[in-house]
């Protein structure tokens, strides 16, 4: 039996179904697939899969609801293994930033750069930091790609320098980074170790290099950093 096949005969066998919680607190804006599910979801599966992120609090916001029929479709999509998982009844699920993480009204949509920037730098959540908006300062532009889902600097940036009004997302992989990407071919499960051609925040694909120089697109559900994180 493949390790996909033992995951979903455990979730089945455990009665695997949406959290029974309707608000749950967070201290990140990544929701991970063990926000979303009971704990029988999981079984013996590695503990790398309960930190897969399925969905994430939108910046300028403090939570998000989700029905949770609509959170069992967004589990079903990135782990497939998970095919079985019951919506656990009607209704819906708050996901909360904790107050020590919450925005105050006059921080929700604007920031400032964190650590100096190069011209062309990846502008991510960890790169800038949300400040009151003021129309005392003019905000740096920054470009927006919509298909990658990443922000760049338009120019050098200083520590500090403001923003203005900025939609900013995680970028879960940078260019370089090292993946490791699992394929199923039949009855064979194959790991293998990639490297990032290309930095991207969301989307459904990532073009990776393998050891023999060969690039090429893969599902972003199929790799995670090295270092286990999705």
């Amino acid at each position: 039996m493949t390790a996909g096949a033992i995951v979903l005969a455990l979730a089945w066998s455990a009665g695997c179904a949406v959290t029974s919680a309707n608000t749950i607190s967070l201290s990140r804006r990544d929701i991970q697939l063990q926000d979303l599910v009971s704990p029988g979801c999981f079984g013996e599966a590695p503990h790398q899969t309960a930190n897969l992120v399925v969905a994430a609090i939108p910046f300028a916001q403090d939570s998000v609801q989700l029905t949770r029929a609509a959170i069992a479709s967004l589990v079903r999509r990135r782990v497939p293994s998970l095919a079985g998982v019951q919506a656990n009844g009607a209704g819906t699920v708050r996901f909360q930033l904790a107050p020590s993480h919450a925005l105050r009204p006059d921080e929700r949509s604007c920031f400032a750069a964190t650590h100096p920037l190069n011209e062309g730098d990846l502008v991510g959540a960890d790169d800038v930091a949300p400040v009151a908006c003021t129309d005392s300062e003019t905000p740096i532009p920054v470009q927006y790609d919509r298909i990658s889902g990443v922000a760049r600097a338009s120019r050098a940036m200083s520590s500090g320098d403001y923003l203005g009004r900025l939609t900013v997302s995680d970028t879960r992989t940078r260019a370089g980074e090292t993946l490791e990407l699992s394929e199923t071919i039949g009855p064979v499960r194959i790991e293998r170790n990639v490297v990032a051609a290309q930095s991207v925040g969301r989307g459904r694909a990532i073009f990776v290099r393998d050891g023999n120089g060969a690039v090429f697109s893969a599902p972003l559900d199929h790799v995670v950093h090295a270092n286990g994180a999705p």
